[in-house]
């Protein structure tokens, strides 16, 4: 059986023409005879339909496909505007605060700020990029002492008119907190300057112990004992305190009587700067805030009259007060009359390193620094060391949380014991289990007795 050929498409000649054809385009496919190729396209997912290569014709034309649709731009909304202005305003105000009770302030004034915004129905209108940012105390202070108010006290109608004439009153911009001590530091330094102007007087008296009494007159020259007296009485009760045979309330009162007869007699020397020394740590010694403060403003305007003493050393508890009490005033003046050389010293560069710590509120390098202090500036310190316990204990319980060992606590506060620090705590509304602080009750309590 015969079976069917396949059809073929081409005859045999043809189908050699063909092939003579496809040998010479591809050898030379500008060649005579030869099928031009269309160029390929610039850029293939442009067009809708690729072409099929090779075409025996011209290339058909291509249409650019149609740019696909973009969503319309969105515009800010204005409560993603008051947001956005809101987190720089508050960004700006925590970055002007130095330490955590600057930071706890300004927070309570940024939440009255924003409160009061939604009181108003103002909240989402307020433009926060150009509100006034709230002021820390400090600069309050400063702002004040920059624009102090002057008041003209008005001439006195009355009998005494022509004696008097109209003086200048300022107003005292300081906070309360400094009265007392600048109260005291007044009545000293205008006691000490009435006598030295009115009373300059000869001591005849040879007693080595006097009782200190404020002088209302002129005091008679048998009851004031002259400087080699005074050298040989300070010398003597400086004895009997290191054998502990005076108390402080004694010694501090023969002091001051030491003082009192070196004044009204205009004596200002070494050895007057060796008794306001000598009080001063004593006063340190015993924690008698005010009287160290009182002794401390005097010795320093000795200083200031050339007089010269251990200046490094007192210089360095007045920074170490000053950066306690937050009295920035005082500690900027304070610096400032710093050379490179005082600087460089043992004491101040300690004082320093302890007001950086205070104002960045780095506690366990404040407790650290006490244990190093040179001289008695741990005495210092420790006249705020309550205070300061107060507030390291509450870093800790925020720091960690739910509960931090009773041993940890009591190291970083700088007690002797666990014992000290169990009692410390309780007092202060701490909860105490096995060893263990529960710092999420303590904390509660705790912020209730700092406020």
């Amino acid at each position: 059986m015969d079976l069917p050929q396949k059809r073929s498409r081409f005859s045999e000649d043809k189908l050699k023409v063909v092939q003579d054809i496809y040998k010479r385009n591809q050898s030379n496919p500008m060649a005579p005879g030869g099928m031009k190729m269309p160029p390929p396209a610039q850029n293939f997912y442009m067009y809708q339909m690729p072409p099929q290569w090779p075409y025996p014709y011209a290339a058909p034309p291509m249409v650019p496909a149609p740019p696909l649709p973009q969503p319309p731009a969105q515009k800010p909304t204005a409560s993603k505007l008051c947001t956005d202005s809101l987190k720089n305003f508050i960004t700006k105000a925590f970055s002007k605060c130095q330490s955590d009770e600057e930071r706890d302030y300004m927070e309570k004034q940024i939440k009255e700020i924003i409160q009061t915004a939604k009181n108003n129905n103002k909240f989402h209108l307020q433009d926060w990029n150009n509100t006034e940012l709230p002021l820390l105390p400090r600069e309050i202070i400063v702002m004040q002492m920059n624009s102090l108010p002057v008041q003209i006290q008005q001439p006195q109608v009355s009998r005494r008119k022509t004696r008097f004439q109209p003086v200048e009153i300022h107003d005292d911009p300081k906070p309360k907190k400094r009265e007392k001590i600048e109260k005291i530091e007044k009545i000293e330094k205008s006691k000490s300057d009435n006598l030295e102007s009115d009373w300059k007087i000869a001591g005849t008296c040879t007693d080595l112990e006097k009782q200190y009494f404020r002088l209302t007159s002129k005091p008679d020259p048998s009851t004031v004992r002259p400087e080699p007296i005074l050298r040989k009485a300070l010398a003597w009760f400086k004895d009997r305190w290191r054998r502990k045979e005076i108390k402080y309330e004694y010694f501090s009162d023969q002091l001051r009587s030491i003082r009192q007869d070196l004044t009204v007699q205009g004596i200002k020397d070494k050895f007057t700067v060796e008794v306001y020394q000598v009080h001063t740590r004593l006063a340190l010694e015993a924690g008698d805030l005010d009287q160290c403060i009182s002794c401390m403003s005097r010795l320093f305007e000795l200083y200031d009259e050339g007089l010269s003493g251990k200046q490094a050393e007192f210089t360095a508890y007045r920074i170490i007060y000053f950066s306690l009490q937050q009295l920035y005033i005082q500690l900027e003046k304070c610096l400032k009359k710093l050379s490179v050389a005082d600087k460089e010293t043992e004491e101040i560069k300690h004082a320093l390193a302890l007001k950086s710590s205070l104002i960045h509120g780095n506690y366990h390098q404040v407790f650290r620094l006490r244990k190093i202090a040179p001289n008695m500036g741990a005495y210092m310190i420790d006249m705020f060391l309550q205070k300061l316990r107060k507030f390291s204990l509450l870093k800790i319980f925020k720091s960690y949380m739910p509960n931090v060992p009773l041993d940890f606590v009591s190291q970083e506060l700088g007690f002797l014991n666990s014992l000290e620090a169990e009692t410390f705590i309780k007092e202060c509304g701490g909860v105490i289990n096995a060893g263990i602080i529960e710092t999420k009750e303590s904390l509660a309590a705790l912020n209730s007795n700092l406020g």
